[in-house]
């Protein structure tokens, strides 16, 4: 109580009778991992379709590429399954 006292009277901000105190967060994200033998394997070197060279013209390459629905297109509200 003494510390939240003496950070009130340091940094506190009265408003409207009330007194309103700034605060600063860090949200910190991390990320853990582990292999296992169900993950997928790395295919192949040189078994890419397109080179790393060609990702300037990636907007081309996606145009010409056949379009495959996701569920989410392929529900249709009004029709009965």
């Amino acid at each position: 109580m003494a510390a939240a006292a003496i950070y009130k009277q340091l940094y506190g901000n009265k408003e409207s009778g009330k007194y309103f105190i700034p605060a600063t967060f860090q949200i910190i994200y991390m990320l853990g991992w582990k292999p296992d033998v169900s993950q997928p394997k790395p295919l192949p070197r040189g078994s890419g379709e397109m080179s790393l060279k060609d990702l300037y013209r990636l907007d081309e390459v996606i145009s010409k590429t056949k379009k495959m629905p996701l569920d989410d297109e392929t529900h249709d509200p009004g029709k009965e399954k």
